[in-house]
């Protein structure tokens, strides 16, 4: 074996705290770093933070710190909301400090076009966000959102708008990288960029394109994920009202700012299949999103949270894919809460799953068509599958993203070969 990979751990909540586990368990990795963003974590073991014995690594809220530190790798786990505030920005300063940068964040297809990276003026990035319902965390908040949609609904003010809301749009929306930009970075430190993780990755894009590979056509996929959310840990991800569980039914729409989030995976994951299946271009791919959400069937409390009987409390975002008139794509996210609202999507080919979901998959094709699903029988106290799966994504995915060539490093499932060795007959 070579010298370990030393790599840093940014953010170390629930996907980011459970990689640091497993980081710190690989004997082909060394952690050398952690960032975090509570001041009450600063100058503290980072194993202590994560239920694990010290490691001999203080955590830092200092960003200078860990771009001066010698690493290989720095795995980036942020929240979603980072995505709109700046996430870019960061990143781009890790890869030109020289580190290799393995992350869950919305870098699975940097040319796939969405709301967001389309919206490159102040005035078009504060109209999209004005109409983004459920981004408000607070009645001041969404009196701003308010104002926003207000001087936003004409675009005959946009000239005056992207001068005079420069500076406040840069601070609080800045606009997304672009994929040159991003590449820049990456030779400027002679690095790697990998997005990867569970769904999107390796789901689709790594294990059912290996199980398409024996068709000679594909016509239509269908991927569905359900999942019971009442196992994610209190606050998680900004909490369960962040996500629009307990708000009122009406509330949740295709602009509900989860299904608008869900762009930057969901889509991206769209352009891979269309590149993977059929060779297109990101712009040659259409994305249609819809978001919808179904009643809690009786009062619940989870954690901190308390969700009312009547309101939501199955979140079911869909992403369908279409080159020209052909859909060829279908992928959709059952989120709910208690297996009393379970909910796994419209007109499953299956039943009898597992109370806290699983997934399924239908293939349309030539010379056949197949269908399957697949889901763990049990939860473990502590041992949130998709957590444990995306930290494992993640902790794999080092070694090879540094030893890429510079660039930018997506997944591939076609066929490969090795001369076997040893005791073959």
């Amino acid at each position: 074996m070579g010298s370990r990979k030393r790599v840093i751990i940014w953010g170390p909540g629930e996907v980011g705290g459970a990689t640091l586990r497993a980081a710190h368990a690989d004997d082909a990795i060394e952690v050398v770093g952690v960032k975090v963003f509570s001041p009450h974590k600063d100058g503290r073991d980072a194993g202590e933070l994560v239920g694990i014995e010290p490691i001999g690594i203080r955590a830092t809220t200092s960003k200078r710190e860990i771009l001066d530190l010698d690493a290989d790798c720095v795995i980036v786990t942020p929240l979603p909301s980072s995505i709109l505030e700046g996430i870019d920005a960061d990143v781009i300063a890790l890869l030109e400090s020289g580190k290799n940068v393995v992350t869950t964040a919305a870098y699975h297809n940097l040319a796939m076009p969405n709301w967001h990276n389309q919206a490159t003026t102040p005035m078009s990035r504060l109209r999209e966000m004005s109409r983004s319902n459920g981004l408000w965390r607070d009645a001041a908040e969404r009196r701003t959102m308010r104002f926003g949609r207000a001087l936003t609904a004409s675009k005959r003010f946009d000239s005056i708008g992207n001068f005079a809301l420069k500076g406040v749009a840069e601070q609080r929306f800045p606009a997304r990288a672009t994929p040159e930009r991003m590449l820049d970075a990456c030779r400027k430190g002679g690095v790697t960029l990998h997005g990867t993780g569970v769904h999107p990755t390796f789901m689709v894009e790594r294990l059912l394109k290996r199980m398409c590979q024996p068709l000679s056509e594909v016509s239509h996929i269908r991927f569905v994920e359900s999942v019971d959310f009442s196992h994610a840990p209190d606050g998680m991800w900004g909490g369960l009202k962040f996500f629009g569980f307990g708000r009122g039914i009406a509330d949740i729409d295709t602009d509900w700012f989860l299904a608008k989030a869900g762009d930057f995976y969901y889509g991206d994951l769209t352009g891979n299949v269309a590149h993977a299946f059929y060779g297109a271009h990101p712009d040659e791919v259409r994305v249609e999103r819809s978001m919808r959400a179904l009643p809690a069937k009786s009062d619940i409390q989870i954690g901190s949270t308390h969700i009312a009987r009547g309101t939501a409390a199955v979140m079911h975002m869909t992403h369908r894919g279409y080159l020209g008139d052909h859909h060829f794509f279908t992928n959709e996210e059952c989120w709910y809460l208690t297996p009393e609202n379970a909910f796994r999507g419209d007109d499953l080919p299956y039943g009898n799953f597992p109370p806290h979901g699983g997934y399924t998959f239908e293939v349309t094709g030539k010379p056949t068509s197949f269908r399957g699903q697949f889901a763990s029988p049990e939860l473990r106290p502590h041992g949130n599958m998709i957590t444990a799966a995306s930290a494992n994504a993640l902790v794999d995915a080092v070694i090879p993203t540094c030893d890429a060539a510079p660039g930018v490093l997506i997944d591939d499932a076609e066929p490969f070969y090795r001369p076997a060795t040893g005791g073959t007959r």
